[in-house]
């Protein structure tokens, strides 16, 4: 299918869909000014080939309009790759030719949507996601060009239909929030799971802004929870600043609404990681799974806890329900292999985790993934624990005094990564080793299967 005719256009992490002019990521929509999707859907209807600068003035702005060229382009331009997350210097969607035009570089796969959504208009000053305040508002403000009390009406009327649309079909956390709690908030949660260390940070600078906005906003405490879940996994921020950060403000988002299921998924898993409990861990995701049966976040999150306590065949169900809810997820697709990886089917890992790095070239734990599967059995590539690590690489060197002792420094500096100590196939030599029980008591894992019930 001719990618000009398709509904839905896909490349890498991002859906852009023809008639509502909605971009996602991982399943969740990104805020462009309607110049900015109009331009983002020219480059991708034309990728691979020169955008020039003439095309798109005669595309985007009819001969009669008044508006400063250069500078609305320019201010389209750099929302695109904020919302991207493209860089000018190491494009990899957006490609600047000087004194030319722009190239779309990344591949699209054309898709043709059975169900057409009905169309949405956004209203015109909505913001984008461009870090230049500046640059969003003359985008938008080209929208709006000279024009006559007609063109005037036109656009009243038009926003009124935006409004009563959006309040009919916005989420419930929408109401009784200010327009820049709003922005502020969905700019952090967009393609959160994805983000890079770096992109983290700043993610939980807006949803810190988002909460002093509007103090009661469940929803932005619960995203900044997952964000230093992320950091912490990711050993961005140490585990013993992000993980206790990561619990409160969890408890927070539930103390304002008690059924926030992504909130009891990322409480689960910090009280799980932190604290080694369990039980509570249990009960937290069974909240989650009940309210919200289809947040891939909460498949995610307990998936893993499903992994780590040996329950393989229902890990690799609940993070492939995880990639069915968000299929343009590197980090879903990535978990999904580790999921397989666990279960035994490694060709099925390496497919998973490969399509992670097809979505996302940088996303580093699909890189790790891989180099996993590509080391030996043993291989400690993927741990980020350095105790842990190197009791892999002295296990599979046959000392198992000193593969203990690392794993008692592990556990005696309340290692996250000790959770998956039962299943980690670099210390199955140690099973059965009484010392190594001993660990697993510490950590709550003597008897897993009392845990799996």
């Amino acid at each position: 299918m001719p990618v000009a005719e398709a509904e839905i256009l896909r490349f890498g992490a991002f859906e852009l869909e023809r008639r509502s002019g909605e971009l996602r990521r991982s399943g969740r929509r990104l805020h462009l000014t309607p110049q900015a999707v109009q331009l983002l859907l020219l480059l991708a209807d034309r990728a691979g080939t020169l955008v020039t600068r003439e095309d798109i003035r005669e595309s985007l702005w009819p001969k009669g309009t008044f508006v400063e060229f250069d500078a609305a382009v320019n201010a389209c331009i750099s929302q695109i790759r904020a919302a991207l997350g493209d860089k000018a210097s190491s494009p990899r969607f957006v490609e600047t030719l000087p004194r030319r035009g722009y190239r779309f570089i990344a591949p699209v796969e054309p898709i043709r949507n059975a169900q057409v959504p009905t169309p949405t208009v956004h209203l015109p000053n909505s913001g984008g996601i461009s870090s230049d305040g500046g640059a969003s508002r003359q985008c938008v403000s080209t929208n709006l060009a000279i024009g006559s009390i007609v063109v005037a009406a036109i656009v009243v009327l038009v926003v009124m239909a935006a409004v009563a649309a959006r309040r009919s079909t916005s989420p419930s956390y929408v109401k009784g929030r200010s327009v820049d709690a709003l922005q502020k908030y969905e700019r952090a949660r967009s393609g959160l799971e994805d983000a890079s260390p770096t992109e983290l940070s700043d993610r939980v600078r807006f949803f810190g802004t988002a909460i002093e906005l509007s103090p009661d906003f469940a929803e932005a405490y619960a995203g900044l929870a997952d964000a230093k879940l992320i950091l912490g996994a990711y050993r961005a921020e140490a585990p013993q600043i992000a993980y206790p950060a990561a619990k409160a403000a969890a408890a927070k988002a539930l103390a304002l609404d008690p059924d926030l299921a992504d909130a009891h998924a990322v409480y689960a898993t910090a009280v799980l990681l932190l604290d080694w409990n369990w039980v509570e861990a249990r009960a937290h995701f069974a909240r989650a799974l009940s309210n919200a049966p289809g947040s891939p976040r909460v498949h995610h999150w307990y998936a893993r806890y499903l992994t780590a306590i040996g329950r393989h065949d229902e890990a690799r169900t609940q993070a492939q329900r995880a990639v069915t809810a968000a299929p343009t997820s590197p980090s879903a697709a990535t978990y999904l292999g580790v999921a397989q990886y666990y279960g035994g089917d490694l060709p099925a890992a390496r497919r998973s985790c490969q399509r992670g790095l097809d979505l996302m070239p940088e996303f580093t734990p699909a890189r790790r993934c891989l180099d996993a599967l590509d080391g030996p059995p043993v291989s400690s590539a993927a741990m980020p624990d350095m105790y842990l690590a190197s009791a892999i690489r002295a296990a599979h060197d046959g000392d198992v005094a000193g593969a203990l002792d690392h794993l008692q420094r592990a556990a005696n500096r309340h290692s996250d990564a000790l959770v998956y100590a039962s299943v980690l196939p670099g210390l199955k030599t140690l099973h059965g080793d009484h010392r190594f029980d001993m660990v697993l008591e510490r950590v709550g894992l003597k008897a897993p299967r009392h845990l799996a019930r």
